[in-house]
């Protein structure tokens, strides 16, 4: 009797333990960090929560992602983090990308506060942040709109060399379709954007929140520009580039830098001693 009763105790307690831990694994997939762990953006960068907490570079670029995830129900692809190849064997990085049936959409991010201001034309802009008890802080940055030019012609010269098979397979009509390409810029919800372009020839600037209402008429006019076979090999074919290694990464942080400081040298008698630069040309 009694090792029935030890036995159906021992029961109880598993039981107990049992829904205990349904209870919490219940509570961990509904929070922010459980939903985060199902998204495509932890799939293809392996960065954990706590690191878009901590980074605001990769927080940028999930806010991005959740401000435009509802694209995938409609056969959206993402990608961050792509080391694109020049033809001269250097790589340039391209934030985020989402593939979509309207075209490919490079998103340059800058989670950045304060007031922002530049000019189509200028090859800096200006982060400006306000400060109590001391003067403000200006901080510049290499012009975005001119660094996802960049970025996309970097696409482009790629696409023109690897997509031919692609187009051959899906497009009965050209192996030399023209891929839309948009360039969007996005800084953080907290800057104030009055100084710059909100929309030129080539590019449209907007913050996380507003992403979608910034896509939607794009996505909406250029409606079927790609097949869905086409976004999914595009997807494909680009999705290596996003899995680099640390040493790659390392080399184009060098090259980078490199770029940087000749930059920072052939302007240094004509840019002003307090100012910072606080974005290289990736």
């Amino acid at each position: 009797m009694q090792l029935l009763n030890n036995n159906l105790s021992i029961f109880i307690l598993i039981l107990v333990l049992a829904g205990v831990l349904a209870l919490l694994w219940h509570r961990f997939t509904n929070s922010p960090a459980g939903q985060f762990y199902k998204t495509t953006y932890h799939k293809i960068t392996h960065n954990s929560y706590r690191k878009i907490q901590k980074d605001k570079g990769a927080y940028g670029e999930y806010q991005i992602y959740q401000n435009l995830a509802s694209y995938e129900r409609d056969g959206a692809h993402f990608l961050f983090n792509c080391y694109l190849p020049w033809r001269s064997g250097e790589t340039t990085e391209i934030d985020a990308l989402m593939i979509h049936h309207s075209g490919i959409y490079v998103f340059e991010s800058k989670n950045y506060g304060g007031i922002i201001a530049g000019k189509e034309a200028d090859e800096y802009w200006t982060q400006t942040l306000p400060a109590k008890g001391h003067s403000m802080t200006q901080n510049t940055f290499f012009n975005p709109i001119l660094q996802n030019h960049s970025h996309i012609s970097c696409l482009k010269e790629l696409l023109s060399r690897e997509a031919r098979e692609i187009f051959a397979q899906t497009s009965k009509k050209t192996t030399k379709k023209e891929v839309p390409i948009h360039s969007v810029i996005v800084f953080s919800d907290h800057c104030d954007l009055k100084s710059v372009p909100r929309r030129t020839t080539e590019s449209v600037t907007a913050t996380y929140r507003t992403l979608p209402k910034i896509v939607a008429p794009i996505a909406s006019k250029k409606r079927y520009a790609l097949s869905a076979e086409e976004v999914s090999q595009i997807a494909k074919l680009l999705y290596p580039c996003t899995q680099a290694s640390t040493a790659q990464k390392h080399r184009h942080v060098k090259s980078v830098q490199k770029r940087v400081n000749s930059s920072q040298n052939a302007g240094k008698s004509s840019k002003s001693s307090t100012h910072r630069r606080t974005q290289s040309h990736r």
